[in-house]
Order: C-alpha cells, then sequence, then structure tokens
C-alpha cells in the first residue's frame, strides 16, 4: 500500500481530501492505510471509492501539512517576523499558525515563506533590514 499510496501523491497515513467527478470534496476525510482507503475519523473502509481512485474517476486534495501533537514546527513571530521553533500541542495559537499558513515543516520553508507573509501582513516589501 505504501507505494499505492505514493503513485497517488500522498504517504500512508496522510489524511486528504477526496474530489468528486463533479469537482466537489467530499464532506469527509481520508488516508490510505495498509488495509487500504478508510475514513480518517472512524477507520470506515471504503473500497469503492479507493477504485475510483485508482481509475482516476476521482482525485486527491492534500491538505496542508499539520504537525502531530508534541511535534515540532517553524513559525514567525513578532514584529520583526523572526522563524522561531514552536512545538505542537493543538492549542488555538497552533491552530491561528495553521489557519494563516504560518506553519512549516523546516526553517528554510519558513525563512522562503517570510517575504510573502510579510506583505500580506503590512502590504509592504521585505527586504532583510525589516
Amino acid at each position: 500500500m505504501k507505494q499505492v499510496a505514493e503513485m497517488l501523491g500522498v504517504e500512508l497515513g496522510e489524511e486528504f481530501q477526496v474530489i468528486d467527478v463533479n469537482g466537489f470534496a467530499l464532506e469527509v476525510n481520508h488516508m490510505i492505510v495498509e488495509d487500504g482507503l478508510i475514513i480518517a475519523m472512524g477507520g470506515q473502509k471504503r473500497p469503492s471509492l479507493f477504485n475510483d481512485l485508482l481509475r482516476g474517476v476521482c482525485k486527491i486534495k492534500k491538505l496542508p501539512w499539520r504537525p502531530k501533537i508534541g511535534e515540532s514546527y517553524y513559525s514567525l513571530y513578532n514584529s520583526e517576523f523572526k522563524v522561531y521553533t514552536v512545538c505542537w500541542n493543538d492549542t488555538v495559537e497552533d491552530y491561528a499558525n495553521l489557519k494563516c499558513g504560518m506553519v512549516f515543516r523546516t526553517y528554510e520553508e519558513a525563512l522562503k515563506a517570510r517575504p510573502r507573509i510579510y506583505q500580506e501582513l503590512t502590504g509592504k516589501e521585505w527586504s532583510d533590514s525589516t
């Protein structure tokens, strides 16, 4: 199943949305596990939907990366937009960072996004002397 998940562009156990033939996202997220395709919350198997994914009838829409509880991520902090490390604890701050697109897997990803986020929030161009 690991190879099938990779072929579909996701990792084994990664949550994603399924986009149906009409272009609408199904109401619940799914994931591929060793046993096949399941609903992420509850684990109900979805063999016919899995078949539709493999045939290309439905498509996968990846969700933004979200750390697991206790896992570190990088974000931006204070008026200087410094990159800092945070431990994901399912807090309001964690979800606010996620909603604002400020949760990154790596330090480099956060640095790369800093000019875009700075401009979105301030309306000004980022410079290294900012």
